[in-house]
């Protein structure tokens, strides 16, 4: 038992078992005063410092953890586990560079300690989580084939049913569905009264399997009422067209979360298509208060302003969606469709051309074009 001491030091005696006391009792504050009088006291003292990153990282301190951190990895010695602490630092350093979202030197801090050869005094549970830390980091960088080896490297060490969920997040995200899903049904299999792992199935089986994605959604909310599983059942019932249902899981969602700036953009969609349009012009204005870079709402919002027959309104919006995507032909279809009803039919022709030009098979702008060629052949 390592007893904290220091007779011209005003602060609480504290064993190593106290100091873990305070933690767990959230007392950071207090663990922070007796490691940085501790640390002052023997500053070259590896343990007072190891101590003192951890107090900062309790108390978010991130960039002071760091500092710390660097202090330590420069000392030429760590005692007899010198690999078991080098490995613990370099954890901690990335970690904290994790929480400061600087995931590129998090990610040099893992690829580091990786290097360390594997000793004995770090458990499967340890090793599992730090490689679960490290598929994280290279989600966050959208390296997802390395985050998968990293993950599998996780399930080697302890094969926890998070570590399952993990797998599937990180298939998904690359377009792999049905190997998200094998990897999210093992996790529910693993355990069966997790709401989100049958959400996040439901998200895999929406581009597979609708109907078994509602099935999943429904068995999220049945375990628990999140937003998630609402928000995805109502995109998927509005890809099947069952817009009156999809509207009622939208709003359910967004009512428990209000800050998804797609639901609000899919709520919107959907009151467009039940011909609410002035309803669906809020919708698309709080979606845009949430991200008001995303050319796709923009683009809606200006379909719904063209059923309104409010053009120049339409135009404006469709403009601010081509800024933000030139590549993406539906709004110049969209614009097209304005000037055509605002009389300017040469400009109509223009972006109709423009919308071909960048997707042949568009068959929406190829048939406005085509309906505008016989009304300027009927004209002369």
């Amino acid at each position: 038992m390592n007893k904290w001491k220091n007779p011209e030091i005003a602060v609480p005696l504290a064993t190593d078992e106290e100091l873990d006391f305070y933690r767990e009792t959230e007392q950071y504050e207090l663990v922070l005063e007796i490691c940085i009088r501790v640390a002052n006291n023997a500053p070259n003292d590896y343990l007072a410092n190891y101590n003192l990153g951890i107090a900062y990282n309790d108390m978010d301190d991130c960039e002071l953890a760091i500092q710390t951190y660097d202090k330590i990895l420069s000392m030429s010695k760590h005692g007899n586990n010198s690999y078991c602490f080098a490995y613990e630092i370099l954890e901690f350093k990335g970690t904290a560079y994790f929480h400061l979202k600087d995931f590129e030197k998090a990610l040099t801090c893992f690829k580091e300690a990786i290097t360390l050869e594997y000793n004995e005094n770090i458990s499967p549970q340890e090793m599992g989580n730090f490689y679960l830390l490290l598929a994280e980091t290279y989600q966050k960088l959208k390296q997802y084939e390395e985050g998968i080896v990293a993950i599998d490297k996780a399930l080697e060490y302890e094969p926890q049913v998070y570590y399952y969920y993990f797998k599937g997040v990180l298939l998904f995200d690359q377009g792999k569905y049905k190997e998200s899903i094998d990897s999210y049904s093992t996790a529910i299999d693993l355990n069966p009264r997790a709401s989100v792992y049958y959400a996040n199935r439901g998200k895999a089986y929406r581009f597979i399997d609708k109907e078994k994605a509602i099935l999943d959604f429904d068995k999220s909310l049945s375990i628990e009422c999140n937003s998630k599983a609402y928000m995805q059942k109502g995109y998927t019932l509005y890809d099947l067209k069952r817009y009156e249902e999809a509207l009622e899981s939208l709003q359910k969602g967004i009512l428990l979360c209000p800050v998804v700036a797609d639901a609000h953009c899919c709520l919107g969609d959907t009151l467009d298509h039940m011909g609410r349009h002035e309803e669906a012009i809020p919708a698309y204005d709080d979606a845009l208060k949430l991200c008001e870079d995303d050319s796709i709402t923009w683009n809606n919002k200006g379909v719904a302003l063209n059923n309104l027959k409010r053009y120049e309104e339409a135009i404006t919006a469709l403009d601010r969606s081509i800024e933000l995507d030139p590549e993406d032909a539906t709004p110049y279809c969209q614009k097209g469709y304005s000037y055509f009803h605002l009389g300017e039919l040469d400009l109509a022709m223009q972006l109709y051309d423009k919308a071909i030009q960048l997707y042949p098979e568009y068959e929406k702008a190829i048939a406005r074009r085509s309906e505008l060629l016989k009304l300027l052949a009927n004209k002369q």
